[in-house]
C-alpha cells in the first residue's frame, strides 16, 4: 500500500485528516483522508465517531466542515460529572463492565458501584480519595474501598500504578484461581442438584398420575353402583300397588 494511501479506503490521500486527537506525524504508517473521517462520524447515530488510530472521540465541525476533537462537555448520567462526550463518560463505561463491590468507610455497608472507584485508591486496601453516594445507613457521599473478594477483578491494566507490584499480581492470580475452582465445584454440585430435582419432580408426577387414575376409576365405580341402587329403588316404587 502506498505510504500516502488512506488506511480506510486505500485511496491516495488528497485532503489528509490531521488526527487532531492524537497528532499523528506524517511519517506514521497510519494515515487517513478527511472524507473517510467524515464518513466515520456520519455513520454514528449521534455524529461522534472514533479515531481509528487512538480511539479518541471525533466529530464534524459545522463551521469549518472538517473533523475535530469531540470535547467531553456533557453531564454523565451515572456519576453526574461534566466529562461525558455522550450520555455516559468513559470511566462509567468501564465501571459498568466491571461493577465491583465496595465497602463504605463510614457505615461499613457493601454496595455495588458502576464506576471504577479503584482508580482513586492508593493501595488495594485503602479508601478512595473521591466519594460516591452511599445508599445504606449513611445517605451521604462517602469514601469507599474495594471489597476484599473483588480486588482480584480489578483490570490489571487499569489498576493504579501503586498497585502494580509482583505481590499484587501474584495475589490476584491466586484469588482468581480459587474463584474458578470454587465456581467449578458449585457448577458440578448445581448440576447434580438439578438432576436430583428433576428426578424428584418426575417421581411425584408419576405418583400423582397413578393416584389420579385409581381415584378416577373408584369414583366411576361408585357412581355406577349408586346409579344401579337408585334405579332399583325407582323400579320398586313403581311396582308397589
Amino acid at each position: 500500500m502506498d505510504a500516502r494511501a488512506c488506511a480506510v479506503c486505500y485511496e491516495t490521500i488528497e485532503d489528509a485528516f490531521d488526527f487532531p486527537c492524537c497528532a499523528a506525524p506524517e511519517s506514521s504508517t497510519v494515515q487517513m483522508c478527511q472524507l473517510c473521517a467524515l464518513r466515520i462520524c456520519s455513520h454514528a447515530s449521534d455524529g461522534i465517531g472514533r479515531c481509528p488510530r487512538c480511539r479518541g472521540n471525533i466529530r464534524k465541525c459545522e463551521r469549518t466542515g472538517r473533523v475535530v476533537v469531540a470535547n467531553a462537555s456533557n453531564v454523565c448520567r451515572v456519576c453526574r460529572q461534566r466529562r461525558a462526550v455522550r450520555d455516559v463518560c468513559d470511566a462509567c463505561v468501564v465501571g459498568a463492565r466491571v461493577a465491583l463491590r465496595y465497602v463504605c468507610e463510614s457505615c461499613g455497608g457493601t454496595q455495588r458501584i458502576a464506576h471504577p472507584m479503584w482508580r482513586y485508591c492508593e493501595t488495594p486496601t485503602s479508601a478512595s480519595a473521591e466519594t460516591w453516594a452511599c445508599h445504606g445507613r449513611c445517605g451521604d457521599y462517602t469514601r469507599w474501598r474495594v471489597h476484599e473478594r473483588d480486588v482480584c477483578f480489578v483490570p490489571i491494566d487499569d489498576a493504579p500504578a501503586t498497585w502494580r507490584t509482583e505481590g499484587f499480581e501474584a495475589a490476584r492470580a491466586e484469588m482468581l484461581a480459587r474463584r474458578r475452582q470454587a465456581f467449578d465445584g458449585e457448577g458440578r454440585g448445581g448440576w447434580l442438584a438439578r438432576v436430583g430435582a428433576a428426578c424428584l419432580v418426575a417421581f411425584v408426577g408419576v405418583g400423582i398420575a397413578l393416584f389420579g387414575a385409581e381415584g378416577s376409576d373408584a369414583r366411576v365405580e361408585h357412581r355406577v353402583r349408586a346409579g344401579s341402587f337408585l334405579s332399583n329403588i325407582s323400579r320398586n316404587d313403581v311396582a308397589q300397588p
